[in-house]
């Protein structure tokens, strides 16, 4: 029995609620998963990759409710996306009005963007004064583009081997294959993209995070942590949403409801605390 001289045991009431809110998880996202875009069905090995960069406004469809995964990006748009990625919006509209290259209009959309990752070193133009703006982008130029806004600005060795390397070791590139000199489809430039943006907010400890994030928000109540559960992470929380890892400035309490954005498991934002739940 839950009760014993008319007290509830909260350890035993909450394991038993943990095991019903998993089942009623499974069941009900099993019935409810539908595709972001049209053309991305819900098994693409990418798919939650393009909902959770779509949902942060960083690449989106044609406005027709597709995504054309197998479309190219080009590299005006690979700057502008990078840009979007790496916290650096603001920054980059600073330059609106202001060109570097001959072939890049002042007053064209993606101005501010190229010559945002030009002053900052991701990208550099195909000569000296011409950028190629509807040229495509390589997985080797890719991998060199986001390891550079990581930080690796420099790195020895043999080019673009030495930059996929690094990509790699990064964890930026998992499950891809692609030569270097191979163009990227859109789906593959989002997989990138996608472990691209929790490093680099890591890296930041979560404080660069635009307005967007709250598009991953939702209330969800804790039910278990590790005074509760004995096989979860010392960093992990049980919730009626699902499983999550809290990162290391965050503290959620047992029975409380909050509002959380959460990226891949991760909670990458806590917004705030909602109310005390009475069991």
């Amino acid at each position: 029995s839950l009760f014993e001289g008319g007290r509830l045991h909260m350890r035993k009431y909450l394991n038993l609620l943990n095991i019903l809110i998993v089942v009623c998880i499974f069941v009900v996202s099993a019935k409810t998963t539908n595709a972001v875009f049209v053309d991305v069905p819900s098994n693409a090995t990418y798919f939650s990759a393009i909902e959770r960069i779509s949902k942060l406004n960083i690449v989106n469809g044609d406005g027709n409710g597709n995504f054309r995964p197998n479309g190219l990006i080009t590299r005006e748009q690979f700057a502008k996306v990078i840009i979007k990625a790496a916290g650096l919006e603001q920054e980059a509209s600073s330059n609106d009005g202001i060109t570097v290259f001959q072939d890049v209009d002042k007053n064209s959309w993606s101005n501010k963007y190229i010559k945002c990752v030009y002053e900052k070193g991701y990208m550099r133009g195909v000569s000296s004064n011409l950028f190629d703006c509807a040229g495509s982008v390589t997985f080797g130029q890719a991998c060199t583009i986001l390891v550079k806004a990581l930080g690796e600005q420099n790195l020895e060795g043999i080019w673009p081997s030495n930059y996929i390397k690094k990509a790699e070791e990064l964890g930026l590139i998992e499950n891809l294959n692609f030569m270097g000199i191979s163009e990227l489809p859109r789906w593959a430039v989002v997989s990138m993209l996608d472990k691209f943006w929790i490093k680099n907010a890591k890296q930041n400890d979560f404080k660069n995070l635009s307005s967007e994030v709250e598009n991953l928000a939702f209330n969800c109540i804790v039910t278990g942590n590790t005074d509760t559960t004995s096989n979860i992470a010392e960093n992990q929380i049980l919730t009626d949403k699902g499983a999550f890892y809290l990162n290391k400035t965050q503290s959620m309490k047992l029975g409380y409801k909050y509002k959380i954005a959460v990226y891949d498991n991760i909670i990458i934002k806590v917004y705030e605390e909602l109310s005390s739940i009475d069991c």
